[in-house]
C-alpha cells in the first residue's frame, strides 16, 4: 500500500516536489553573457554603438562562441561593469576646454 501525502505538512510537499525537479534545469550563473543587443541594453546605448566599439578594440571585452563569420560575439556581465568602472572619473578630473 502508498502512503497518502499529506498536503498540510510542508516537509512532505517539499519532499514530494524534490522528487519532480527537473534535473536539466538551468543554474543560476553568476556572471552570464549577453548578446550584442543586450550588453547595448544593459549599457544603454545602441546595437550598432557597441559594435562599433568591438570593431575599433575600444569597447568593452568580448568573446566568439564558434569559428569563421558565423560565430556568435558575447559580453560577459563582468566585461560590461569593468567597461563602465574604467569610464567613470571624478569631477576633478574633467579637463575643461
Amino acid at each position: 500500500m502508498i502512503d497518502p501525502i499529506d498536503l498540510n505538512d510542508p516537509q512532505t510537499l517539499e519532499a514530494e516536489t524534490f522528487k519532480f525537479d527537473n534535473p536539466l534545469k538551468r543554474i543560476e550563473n553568476p556572471d552570464p553573457l549577453y548578446r550584442t543587443r543586450n550588453a547595448a541594453q544593459y549599457l544603454g546605448v545602441s546595437p550598432g554603438t557597441v559594435t562599433n566599439w568591438r570593431l575599433r578594440n575600444c569597447g568593452p571585452a568580448w568573446l566568439k562562441l564558434g569559428v569563421g563569420k558565423y560565430g556568435a560575439v558575447r559580453y560577459r556581465r563582468s566585461a560590461l561593469e569593468a567597461f563602465i568602472q574604467a569610464g567613470q572619473m571624478r569631477s576633478d578630473e574633467v579637463v575643461k576646454p
